[in-house]
């Protein structure tokens, strides 16, 4: 599945501001339902040729996760985008990290689906486009949303007030100067 890039990247710096995060939240979304749809065409699929699958079971397990977790994801993505030009609330951060560390977490289903059922002989080789086309378009999708935890970073620094600059400090004070600061000068000690 081709995903186009949304420019600038979120670690463009002082560029980067909220619509930018929210193109890249609208991207993401349009990518997760397209996703969703694949995933869901595919189990169809996986239901046609389950005769040659070696476990048609697995295939439709695997599916039906991740068609549940890119709704969810699909959704949350929709309620921040909703939200979001309202207002930056700091639940938007959590569940944009929330959906970057689930998607990591679930990645190793996508490595395990892939070495045992899609890299090794089949008894049908047919089948094998279809396999590969479930573990890549899913790991696509859940690589992609690593950088959810940046779009969070942004945000709270974005909507955090910026504290006034520094004044410039003067000249520091020599040691002599230092001295006699911290020092009374012994005349104001014997008067008081």
């Amino acid at each position: 599945m081709e995903r186009p890039a949304v420019n600038p990247a979120l670690n463009a710096g002082d560029v980067v501001d909220r619509d930018i995060v929210l193109a890249h939240l609208r991207q993401w979304h349009g990518d997760t339902t397209r996703t969703r749809e694949t995933i869901l065409a595919l189990r169809q699929r996986v239901d046609e040729v389950s005769r040659q699958l070696e476990n048609p079971k697995a295939a439709c397990e695997y599916l039906d996760f991740f068609a549940g977790f890119f709704a969810h994801a699909g959704g949350a993505l929709e309620t921040i985008i909703s939200e979001l030009p309202n207002g930056f609330v700091p639940a938007h951060a959590d569940t944009l990290r929330q959906l970057a560390g689930n998607a990591a977490a679930e990645m190793q289903r996508t490595v395990v689906f892939r070495d045992k059922w899609v890299n090794k002989p089949l008894p049908y080789d047919t089948v094998r486009p279809l396999l590969t086309q479930a573990a890549g378009d899913v790991r696509d999708q859940l690589n992609d949303y690593r950088e959810m935890t940046l779009a969070a970073n942004v945000l709270v620094d974005i909507s955090t007030p910026r504290p006034p600059a520094a004044e410039p400090r003067p000249e520091g004070l020599g040691r002599r100067e230092l001295f006699s600061k911290l020092v009374r000068p012994l005349g104001d000690a014997v008067d008081k």
